[in-house]
């Protein structure tokens, strides 16, 4: 699973309970505002078995909520803070995952029409529905904004740089209202989060005297990049997460990939596209565990998996590289994925436990590097 990869890639590299000095902070913004919780309403009971219902709210109440939530990420607040988002397109290598999901259809469609509208009950229900995540941050920035009176003592000094549909906005406090710019070099067509995240620490990398960078996100994918893309950010960057007993923990990549190496991080992207993600298929009984451990050990397949994502569409070359990797993972030394099926078939294998087959063999290779190209164009 994801989980094991990011367990394995922390493994013996001890993580700080401090934030680092001086850091601006990069958000994960949905997976912030998923698990947001109300504030307490006076009179209401401690021991309420529902704490995810935000009865008797409007959406003025959550867009206070959230910016509060926001500016309270570290003490103390950053300079800067960069609240990054997902889009949401019709067609997109994650849409049918969505589906799957039916985030779409699970959560009732609520169009915002007024900041005194009363906002929903069950605010992870709210979340599940596309069409909501992708309106909620064009109201915020409209809320936050037409009322800057209101919301500028939350602010503060800090600037905060919203994401919204492909568009960046600097909010920042002038003469006691909150007033907004939109940042063209963080105008972005990048779809998730995880890779947005990126191009927001390269600008904070490249244009601010930060001293680091915190990116909060509890995600297996931003941890693989933040090492991927360590090589090109100086600026030293720590993902920040609730660890176990949900404490929050400072995870320093640089000491992460100085305990790895180079040849590793640079193989990331392409191991985990290729052993199954969110968009990709994986190998059954050859989870992230076993394909780590052939990474560890195994410089053809280092090579392999960093020439990943290089180039669209995915070679023949490379294509044969990796149908021989997999017959060597799955215990064969030959190069024709078929011969392997065959032969485990013929000693009693059940079908689920087989590789796939040649003609859908390619096709994976070629979902897997379409998939580490977009993430290795990121940033």
């Amino acid at each position: 699973t994801k989980k094991f990869l990011m367990e394995e890639l922390e493994k013996n590299v001890p993580a700080s309970r401090r934030s680092p000095p001086g850091a601006y902070i990069i958000i994960d913004g949905f997976a912030a505002i998923q698990v947001l919780k109300k504030p307490k309403v006076p009179g209401e009971d401690d021991d309420d078995e529902d704490k995810n219902k935000w009865k008797a709210e409007t959406f003025a109440d959550v867009a206070e909520s959230i910016l509060s939530s926001i500016c309270n990420t570290a003490y103390p607040r950053p300079a800067r803070i960069d609240f990054v988002i997902d889009r949401y397109w019709d067609k997109s290598i994650k849409r049918t995952e969505r589906e799957r999901r039916k985030e779409k259809t699970d959560g009732r469609r609520i169009q915002i029409n007024s900041e005194k509208q009363r906002a929903p009950s069950a605010w992870s229900d709210y979340m599940k529905n596309s069409y909501n995540k992708e309106e909620l941050p064009g109201f915020l920035l409209k809320e936050w904004t037409s009322h800057g009176m209101k919301y500028a003592k939350c602010l503060g000094e800090t600037m905060l740089f919203l994401c919204h549909e492909s568009e960046c906005s600097r909010l920042s406090v002038v003469q006691g209202a909150i007033t907004w710019i939109v940042v063209p070099d963080l105008q972005c067509n990048t779809e998730e989060a995880d890779t947005r995240m990126f191009l927001h620490a390269s600008h904070i990398s490249a244009n601010t005297n930060a001293s680091a960078i915190v990116i909060r996100s509890p995600d297996t994918d931003v941890l693989v990049l933040a090492m991927h893309f360590k090589q090109l950010i100086n600026t030293p960057m720590y993902i920040l997460r609730q660890g176990k007993q949900k404490a929050w923990k400072y995870v320093n990549i640089s000491a992460l990939c100085d305990h790895h190496g180079q040849a590793i991080c640079k193989a990331l992207p392409g191991l985990h596209a290729f052993s199954g993600c969110d968009s990709t298929s994986g190998f059954n009984g050859k989870g992230k565990k076993k394909f780590f451990q052939q990474l560890q050990k195994d410089f053809s397949f280092q090579n392999s998996m960093a020439e990943l994502g290089n180039e669209v569409p995915a070679t023949e070359q490379i294509v044969q590289k990796f149908e021989k990797a997999v017959c060597k993972l799955y215990g064969h030394r030959g190069t024709d994925i078929n011969r392997v099926r065959y032969d485990m078939l013929s000693k009693g294998a059940e079908s689920f436990d087989v590789p796939p087959t040649k003609d859908a063999f390619k096709l994976h290779v070629e979902r897997a590097n379409y998939q580490a190209y977009v993430w290795k164009k990121s940033c």
